[in-house]
C-alpha cells in the first residue's frame, strides 16, 4: 500500500498479476486480487466481463484462477513458451503442440497441470472441457510422464473432455475428440497412453477410426483395449472388423473376439440372462 499526498491510502499499482492474449496481438491484464484501481480498470477494457458469454467467462478464470504463485508464473510463463509446458514429458513433445493455434487457455491449462499443487490441478481438471477437444493430445503427453501427480491429473482432464464430447448434438466436437485419440494410440506413445486413447474411442470413435483401431488387435499389449472399443462403437463397420479379426487372430484369442460379437448383439434388458 502506498499513502498518497494527503496521507490516503491507495492500492498498491505493483499487486501481482499476470498478462495473458485476449485476442491475438492485444494483451489484458488479470489481477489476483481487486481493489479500486482494478475496478476503474474493468470500467476502462473495453471486453468487460459482463460482455463474455459464459464461455468465455469460464475461459477467463481459468487463466486468472491459479492458486499458488508456483502456478501462477509456470501459466504465464506458458502463455508466451507453450512448447514448455510439455518439455521433458517424453515422446514426441513437441508436435501436439506445434500443430494447435496459440491459446492462453489451453497454456494455462497445461501449466496448472504440470506446475500446480492438488487443488490447483482439480481446478484444471474441472475446467478442461471449457478449452475444448485441442487438449486432448497435449495432455496426453503430460500423461505419458513421469510425475505422478501431473499424470493422474491429465488423464482425468482428458476423459472430463471426452465425455463432454460424447454428448448428443456435438459431432463436430466427437470427430475431434476421436481424430486426437487416435494420434495418441500411435507407436510413438508410451503403452498406458495408446491403451486409454483406445479405451476412450470407444465412446467417441466412428467408423473413421475402425481400420486403425481393428490393426491393434495383432498387438498383444493392446489387442483387449482395442477389442473393446470396436465392441462399444455403434457403426456396422466395426462389427465388420471384429468378423474379420476372428479369421484372423491367434487361435487363443479368437474366442474374446466371439465374446465382442455376441456383446454387441445383446440387448440391455438380456443382460444376465441365460440362454
Amino acid at each position: 500500500m502506498l499513502a498518497g499526498k494527503r496521507g490516503a491510502r491507495v492500492e498498491n499499482a505493483l499487486q501481482p498479476q499476470f498478462t495473458v492474449f485476449d485476442r491475438p496481438g492485444r494483451l489484458m491484464a488479470l489481477p489476483q486480487k481487486r481493489g479500486a484501481d482494478t475496478m476503474k480498470s474493468d470500467r476502462s477494457n473495453p471486453v468487460s466481463h459482463s460482455s463474455l458469454t459464459s464461455r468465455q467467462i469460464g475461459r477467463r478464470e481459468l487463466l486468472g484462477g491459479a492458486a499458488g504463485a508456483t502456478a501462477a508464473a509456470a501459466a504465464g510463463f506458458l502463455l508466451l513458451h507453450p512448447a514448455s509446458a510439455l518439455a521433458n514429458t517424453g515422446g514426441p513433445t513437441q508436435q501436439a503442440i506445434t500443430r494447435l493455434p496459440f491459446d492462453p487457455a489451453l497454456a494455462s491449462l497445461l501449466g496448472n497441470i504440470r506446475f500446480g499443487d492438488n487443488a490447483t490441478r482439480q481446478a484444471a481438471v474441472k475446467q478442461a472441457s471449457l478449452v475444448g477437444t485441442m487438449t486432448i493430445e497435449p495432455l496426453g503427453q503430460v500423461y505419458g510422464a513421469d510425475d505422478p501427480g501431473a499424470s493422474k491429473a491429465a488423464l482425468e482432464a482428458i476423459q472430463r473432455v471426452v465425455n463432454n464430447a460424447a454428448r448428443p448434438g456435438a459431432a463436430a466436437e466427437r470427430q475431434a475428440a476421436a481424430d486426437s485419440l487416435l494420434r495418441l494410440t500411435s507407436a510413438s506413445q508410451p503403452r498406458i497412453v495408446r491403451s486409454d486413447a483406445l479405451r476412450l474411442l470407444g465412446y467417441v470413435g466412428g467408423a473413421a477410426e475402425v481400420t486403425a483401431i481393428a490393426d491393434l488387435l495383432h498387438v498383444p499389449d493392446l489387442r483387449e483395449d482395442a477389442r473393446f472399443a470396436l465392441e462399444r462403437i455403434p457403426d456396422s463397420s466395426a462389427e465388420s472388423a471384429l468378423r474379420k479379426a476372428a479369421r484372423t487372430v491367434p487361435a487363443d484369442y479368437r474366442a474374446a473376439i466371439d465374446q465382442s460379437l455376441r456383446s454387441r448383439k445383446t440387448k440391455p434388458q438380456e443382460i444376465g440372462l441365460r440362454r
